[in-house]
């Protein structure tokens, strides 16, 4: 499993090989918060489908060919100015995903807000503009978390970041019950809990 967010991110990605492919991927699975997408596979370079050119996209960002991965999602957008395949919010997105992971914040801001100028909601845009947020704007990003909340109301690292976010910026009895309430969905996530919270 390639874990793009962080651990228990609300995305998680696998790769699937089969025996005599010699390590073309051939399927790739997409989790995004709860909801399975069976994408198809990938053929030569040169006549790809937007389908196929993503999963090369996906599966260069697999093996940290972060230049191929680029080419590749922004050939989907390219090939397809009208998203008539419906895949430029996930070219989008991962390209914010690419770009958060080398520390490229500013490009990645704004590949998450084209993701949402196309699907306003998108969670998985909304989650990881909330996470670049945080730090700088973080009333936007508490704007943020609750959209994404609203989509995703089971998800507990939304619950989680939301909840500290709140009790960070003194709505303590709310950012308690968010936190609690993550913490009941995924005990495990209770391990994140910073020294000075209390619950």
């Amino acid at each position: 499993m390639i874990n793009l967010a962080g651990d228990n991110s609300p995305r998680t990605r696998s790769l699937r090989r089969t025996p005599g492919n010699h390590g073309r991927v051939i399927a790739m699975c997409v989790v995004a918060l709860g909801t399975t997408v069976i994408l198809g596979g990938c053929g030569s370079k040169a006549a790809l489908t937007p389908v196929q050119r993503l999963n090369a996209g996906i599966a260069a960002f697999s093996e940290s060919n972060f230049s191929q991965a680029r080419s590749d999602y922004k050939e989907v957008i390219k090939d397809d100015p009208s998203n008539s395949h419906g895949l430029n919010k996930i070219a989008w997105y991962d390209l914010g995903v690419l770009d958060q992971q080398l520390g490229h914040t500013q490009a990645a801001n704004s590949e998450y807000q084209q993701a949402l100028l196309i699907d306003p909601k998108y969670p998985n845009a909304l989650y990881n503009l909330a996470v670049l947020d945080t730090s700088s704007n973080p009333s936007r990003a508490i704007n943020l978390y609750r959209r994404a909340l609203v989509l995703t109301p089971a998800n507990p690292n939304i619950r989680w970041n939301l909840g500290l976010l709140l009790y960070k910026t003194g709505h303590v009895i709310e950012g308690r019950a968010l936190l609690k309430s993550a913490i009941k969905i995924d005990p495990g996530i209770a391990v994140k809990l910073p020294k000075g919270v209390k619950l």
